[in-house]
Protein backbone atom coordinates (compact mmCIF):
# COMPACT_ATOMS: atom_id res chain seq x y z
CA UNK A 1 0.00 0.00 0.00
CA UNK A 2 1.28 3.41 -0.95
CA UNK A 3 0.74 6.12 1.52
CA UNK A 4 0.51 9.68 0.30
CA UNK A 5 1.22 12.40 2.78
CA UNK A 6 0.80 16.06 2.38
CA UNK A 7 3.66 18.33 3.30
CA UNK A 8 3.10 20.88 5.95
CA UNK A 9 2.29 24.48 5.20
CA UNK A 10 5.96 25.39 5.41
CA UNK A 11 6.48 24.98 1.67
CA UNK A 12 4.01 27.69 0.61
CA UNK A 13 5.49 30.01 3.24
CA UNK A 14 8.96 29.33 1.85
CA UNK A 15 7.79 30.20 -1.65
CA UNK A 16 6.18 33.34 -0.30
CA UNK A 17 9.38 34.21 1.55
CA UNK A 18 11.41 33.78 -1.61
CA UNK A 19 9.04 35.99 -3.55
CA UNK A 20 9.14 38.62 -0.81
CA UNK A 21 12.95 38.58 -0.76
CA UNK A 22 13.05 38.89 -4.53
CA UNK A 23 10.61 41.82 -4.41
CA UNK A 24 12.75 43.57 -1.77
CA UNK A 25 15.88 43.01 -3.87
CA UNK A 26 14.26 44.35 -7.04
CA UNK A 27 12.88 47.39 -5.18
CA UNK A 28 16.32 48.06 -3.65
CA UNK A 29 18.02 47.93 -7.05
CA UNK A 30 15.44 50.32 -8.49
CA UNK A 31 15.92 52.66 -5.53
CA UNK A 32 19.74 52.60 -5.84
CA UNK A 33 19.57 53.18 -9.59
CA UNK A 34 17.10 56.02 -9.09
CA UNK A 35 19.43 57.68 -6.60
CA UNK A 36 22.32 57.41 -9.02
CA UNK A 37 24.25 54.89 -6.93
CA UNK A 38 24.53 52.38 -9.75
CA UNK A 39 25.17 54.86 -12.53
CA UNK A 40 28.17 56.91 -13.50
CA UNK A 41 28.25 60.51 -14.59
CA UNK A 42 30.53 61.67 -17.39
CA UNK A 43 33.68 63.75 -17.08
CA UNK A 44 32.58 67.35 -17.70
CA UNK A 45 33.92 68.73 -21.00
CA UNK A 46 35.58 71.62 -19.13
CA UNK A 47 37.88 69.15 -17.35
CA UNK A 48 39.13 67.38 -20.47
CA UNK A 49 42.71 68.43 -21.16
CA UNK A 50 46.08 68.97 -19.48
CA UNK A 51 46.37 70.59 -16.04
CA UNK A 52 49.46 72.07 -14.34
CA UNK A 53 50.27 73.77 -11.05
CA UNK A 54 52.83 76.40 -10.04
CA UNK A 55 53.51 74.54 -6.77
CA UNK A 56 57.35 74.21 -6.57
CA UNK A 57 57.34 70.58 -5.47
CA UNK A 58 55.26 69.67 -8.52
CA UNK A 59 57.55 71.18 -11.15
CA UNK A 60 57.00 69.28 -14.39
CA UNK A 61 53.94 67.54 -12.91
CA UNK A 62 51.02 67.23 -15.24
CA UNK A 63 47.54 65.84 -14.97
CA UNK A 64 45.74 64.76 -18.12
CA UNK A 65 42.01 64.13 -17.91
CA UNK A 66 40.14 62.48 -20.75
CA UNK A 67 36.63 61.03 -20.88
CA UNK A 68 37.93 57.50 -20.18
CA UNK A 69 41.43 57.91 -18.70
CA UNK A 70 43.31 59.97 -16.14
CA UNK A 71 47.09 60.28 -16.41
CA UNK A 72 49.54 61.55 -13.80
CA UNK A 73 53.03 62.43 -15.00
CA UNK A 74 56.20 64.18 -13.89
CA UNK A 75 58.45 64.84 -16.84
CA UNK A 76 59.45 61.67 -18.63
CA UNK A 77 60.47 59.92 -15.39
CA UNK A 78 56.98 59.07 -14.22
CA UNK A 79 53.82 58.43 -16.26
CA UNK A 80 50.80 56.64 -14.83
CA UNK A 81 47.84 56.23 -17.18
CA UNK A 82 44.71 54.88 -15.50
CA UNK A 83 41.33 53.75 -16.80
CA UNK A 84 38.35 55.57 -15.31
CA UNK A 85 35.76 53.23 -13.79
CA UNK A 86 33.10 55.75 -12.82
CA UNK A 87 32.53 59.41 -12.13
CA UNK A 88 30.27 61.33 -9.75
CA UNK A 89 29.56 65.01 -10.35
CA UNK A 90 27.71 67.35 -8.00
CA UNK A 91 27.35 71.12 -7.60
CA UNK A 92 28.39 72.69 -4.28
CA UNK A 93 28.25 76.47 -3.72
CA UNK A 94 29.33 77.60 -7.19
CA UNK A 95 31.89 74.89 -7.73
CA UNK A 96 31.68 71.40 -9.12
CA UNK A 97 32.75 68.42 -7.02
CA UNK A 98 34.02 65.63 -9.25
CA UNK A 99 34.92 62.20 -7.88
CA UNK A 100 36.86 60.14 -10.38
CA UNK A 101 37.28 56.47 -9.50
CA UNK A 102 39.96 54.79 -11.56
CA UNK A 103 41.93 51.57 -11.70
CA UNK A 104 45.72 51.45 -11.92
CA UNK A 105 47.80 48.90 -13.85
CA UNK A 106 47.95 46.55 -10.87
CA UNK A 107 44.16 46.55 -10.50
CA UNK A 108 44.05 48.85 -7.46
CA UNK A 109 41.03 51.13 -7.23
CA UNK A 110 41.51 54.79 -6.29
CA UNK A 111 39.31 57.88 -6.16
CA UNK A 112 40.50 61.40 -6.95
CA UNK A 113 38.11 64.03 -5.59
CA UNK A 114 38.51 67.54 -6.93
CA UNK A 115 36.69 70.85 -7.14
CA UNK A 116 36.35 72.62 -10.46
CA UNK A 117 35.82 76.36 -10.32
CA UNK A 118 34.66 77.82 -13.63
CA UNK A 119 36.59 80.72 -15.09
CA UNK A 120 38.58 81.91 -18.06
CA UNK A 121 40.65 79.33 -19.94
CA UNK A 122 38.84 76.39 -18.33
CA UNK A 123 38.87 77.66 -14.76
CA UNK A 124 40.85 75.96 -12.03
CA UNK A 125 40.78 72.69 -10.13
CA UNK A 126 41.80 71.89 -6.57
CA UNK A 127 42.17 68.44 -5.07
CA UNK A 128 39.90 68.02 -2.05
CA UNK A 129 42.86 66.84 0.05
CA UNK A 130 45.14 69.72 -1.16
CA UNK A 131 42.90 72.79 -1.36
CA UNK A 132 45.85 75.19 -1.20
CA UNK A 133 47.22 73.91 -4.53
CA UNK A 134 45.65 75.42 -7.66
CA UNK A 135 45.80 73.61 -11.01
CA UNK A 136 45.18 75.53 -14.23
CA UNK A 137 44.34 74.17 -17.63
CA UNK A 138 47.05 74.26 -20.27
CA UNK A 139 46.16 76.35 -23.31
CA UNK A 140 45.14 74.18 -26.22
CA UNK A 141 47.46 74.33 -29.20
CA UNK A 142 46.37 73.63 -32.71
Amino acid sequence: MVRITCRSREEPVTVLQRRARLAVLVCSLILFAGCGWLTSDEIPDELVGYWETDEPRYVEARLEIRKDTITFSKGLDYISMNEIDHVKVSEIKGKTLVKITYEDREGGEFTLSLYHMPGPAGGTIRFVNQLQMVWTKEAETE
